[in-house]
Formats: C-alpha cells, sequence, structure tokens
C-alpha cells in the first residue's frame, strides 16, 4: 500500500447560520499506488462527498464514505468537497507518479571473464542497486564484478529515493558458454549416429543424467533419441533408451521396458526446439525420484518402476543417437534434429538442469564441463 508524503494538513471547512462543516484526511499528498484512504473527521455526518475530476476513471471519491481508491486513480491535483445541508468543506488531494525507475545492461548474458559491466538508467538517478545471492554488484553505479560473482541468473534491482521511490528489475544470466552454431539432421529412415567404443562409464551405477536437444519433425511416434546397448538380438534390452512413444510421450527405459519412466501425455513441442534431461538415481527412497524427466526445466515425469539401489547393465556396446542399440529393426530412427548431447554419470539437481536450459541462447550454450561437482562423460557436440 502507497502511503501519504508530507504531513496532514489543518481542516478546511466552511461556516453557515447554524453549521460548521469540517473535512480533512490524513494528508493532502500520496504516491501513486495501490490502498483505499477514508476522511480522518468529516463532521457533521450525513453529508455528500464529490471530487472535482471530470472522468471517474481518472479520480472518484464514494460519495457516501469519502473514500478514495489509489489503485483506480490517476496522478494529478483534484479537490475533494464535503457538503451538508447547502454547506461544504474542501480537501485537496494531491496524487504523484512514482519514480522512474527504469535501467539495463547491454545483454542478459555474460561469462566470468567479460569486462565488468555497468547499466544505463533511463529513469531517476541517484537509486540503489541491489542482486540476488552471489552478485557483486556496487550499490551505487549497478556494476558487476564477474569474476567474483557466481555462475547463475541473477535478479538486479534498481530503488530510486525520490519524493514516490519505485524499483525496477532485470535478470541476467552468468555463465561460460561455448559457440554452438550447429546440430545434427536425421531423417528418420536410416540416420544415426554410432560410437566406435563401448560405452562403460555407467556400468554398475546407481545414478546418471542425460541432457540433449531435439527438435523432431512431426510426426514422429515411437522413434529413438539415444540408446545404449548391453545385449544384442532384442529390442529392448539396453543400458538405457529414450525414445518418442506411440502417444508422442517420451520414454526413458533402463535394463528392459519393465523399468521406466513413461509420460502419459505428450510434452514435446514439434518442429520447435525442446530441451530433454532425464536425472537417475535408483538410490532415492520414493519410486517417483528414482527417475525424473524434465521438459524444458520443468518435471514431467517421474519413475514408474525401478528397484531401490537397481545398476546400469555392463555396456556391449557404444552410444547410438537417433537409433535402437539392441535391435536396429525395432521401432524407427529419430526424425529431425539432435544438439549438445551430454552425459553424467551423477544425478544432476534441478537446480542444475535449469541453468543448463536457461543458459542456451542464440548460437550459444552452456560449457557443460562447468556444471559445478559434477562428472561429464560423454559430451557430442554435434558439429560444434
Amino acid at each position: 500500500m502507497s502511503t501519504g508524503i508530507g504531513v496532514g494538513i489543518s481542516s478546511v471547512f466552511k461556516s453557515g447560520v447554524g453549521i460548521s462543516v469540517k473535512l480533512e484526511y490524513a494528508t493532502s499528498d500520496y504516491c501513486e499506488g495501490t490502498g483505499e484512504f477514508s476522511p480522518t473527521v468529516a463532521t457533521p455526518s450525513g453529508g455528500v462527498f464529490t471530487d472535482n475530476s471530470l472522468d471517474p476513471n481518472v479520480f472518484q471519491v464514494n460519495s457516501t464514505t469519502g473514500v478514495f481508491n489509489l489503485g483506480l486513480s490517476d496522478p494529478g491535483n483534484y479537490i475533494v468537497t464535503y457538503t451538508v445541508d447547502g454547506k461544504s468543506a474542501d480537501f485537496p488531494i494531491n496524487i504523484t507518479a512514482l519514480d522512474d525507475a527504469s535501467f539495463s545492461y547491454s545483454s542478459n548474458v555474460y561469462t566470468p571473464t567479460d569486462a565488468d559491466p555497468t547499466p544505463t538508467i533511463t529513469g531517476l538517478t541517484g537509486g540503489t542497486f541491489s542482486g540476488s545471492a552471489g552478485l557483486v554488484i556496487n550499490s551505487t553505479t549497478g556494476e558487476i564484478d564477474l569474476s567474483a560473482s557466481t555462475e547463475a541468473n541473477h535478479t538486479i534491482t534498481y530503488t530510486t529515493s525520490g519524493v514516490c521511490p519505485n524499483s525496477s528489475t532485470q535478470t541476467l544470466t552468468i555463465t561460460v558458454v561455448v559457440a554452438n552454431n550447429y546440430s545434427m539432421s536425421f531423417d528418420g529412415i536410416d540416420d544415426y549416429i554410432q560410437s566406435n567404443s563401448t560405452f562403460s562409464a555407467l556400468d554398475g551405477l546407481q545414478k546418471m543424467t542425460l541432457s540433449v536437444w531435439v527438435k523432431p519433425t512431426s510426426p514422429n511416434t515411437n522413434r529413438h533419441i539415444i540408446s545404449i546397448p548391453w545385449d544384442t538380438g532384442y529390442p529392448n534390452r539396453n543400458v538405457f533408451r529414450l525414445t518418442i512413444r506411440d502417444d508422442n510421450g517420451l520414454w526413458f527405459t533402463v535394463e528392459t521396458d519393465s523399468y521406466r519412466a513413461r509420460e502419459t501425455t505428450q510434452t514435446l513441442v514439434f518442429n520447435q526446439w525442446n530441451h530433454i534431461a532425464v536425472v537417475v538415481d535408483s538410490t532415492q527412497v520414493q519410486q517417483v525420484d528414482r527417475i525424473k524427466i524434465y521438459n524444458n526445466a520443468t518435471f514431467s515425469k517421474g519413475s514408474d518402476n525401478m528397484n531401490l539401489n537397481q545398476t546400469f547393465k555392463t555396456s556391449t556396446g557404444g552410444i547410438f543417437i537417433g537409433e535402437n542399440a539392441s535391435n536396429l529393426s525395432y521401432l524407427s530412427n529419430f526424425k529431425g534434429e539432435i544438439d549438445e548431447l551430454a552425459i553424467w554419470n551423477t544425478a544432476l539437481t534441478s537446480e542444475q538442469v535449469s541453468d543448463i536450459y536457461n543458459s542456451t541462447f542464440t548460437n550459444l550454450t552452456k560449457d557443460l564441463t562447468t556444471v559445478s561437482g559434477n562428472n561429464l562423460v560423454y559430451w557430442n557436440r554435434m558439429g560444434d
């Protein structure tokens, strides 16, 4: 609620024969904002309140109570009149616009090695800057010490100190990014990528994270995104497999189709880039937490069935991108584009998943080797 500025003024009243009308509010001066304000004095009772505004959408006083609503009022100078038996008293109401707190930085993404940025203030100068936890910022100038700040999404707030203080915010990201100019296209017929060496980085482990960007071409049902075999000749014997199934939902299976997280509704948007992350941690007590699917950093589906402390099978082959490793004739190859496919042998947090998603910009993507405290064991840049 906005508060008044200045102090209350003395009563304003007009006297007539046998009657003295008096009207006061707590103050004459208010800042633009919200809140309802009533007269502190309106005597004698039973009178009618009016105002000099020609437009009730600009300023209006309740004729019975004298209440006016700042949220429904425009800045300006008004007069409220209280009338009893033909006698009246006036009181000035002055509403001042909030300070202009506009400011901006030249970019919304920086790396720790960039030159420290200072914002341009297009509103009222002389205010104070502050930032979210981990941001090192000069409170007077707004200059950000990039190398001393944590890599994260930060919110900067600028607060004015004028007659009617106001604030505004800007969100920016400090992250290590790399150029991202290419992706791989798959025709949905026989295109796929296969690594030459056996991928053993998950053998016997209980945790992993998969991160990948996909741009599926519609229709794209029953198509494989990535898989790693632990046996061949069978349709579903993979260390893990990520597939778009017949309902356009994502399936992530471990070992066989029996251990999985399966979307029951479609979350992928066809012909657009989608970020998919899958986090596996079989040590979690709750079944639903053992496999988690995220689409564009939003949790989509948890595990349907995975044993407590279940471990990954020993791989018998390499990574297959766009195809089913254990049986090349089962279902179909991926159709569309795939980019920035990465695997960790640990379980990333939801915050880290969000950081990967939010640190991707036009022709730039997060340097995944900088994901704090976690072991990146595979990263296919898909042409970059």
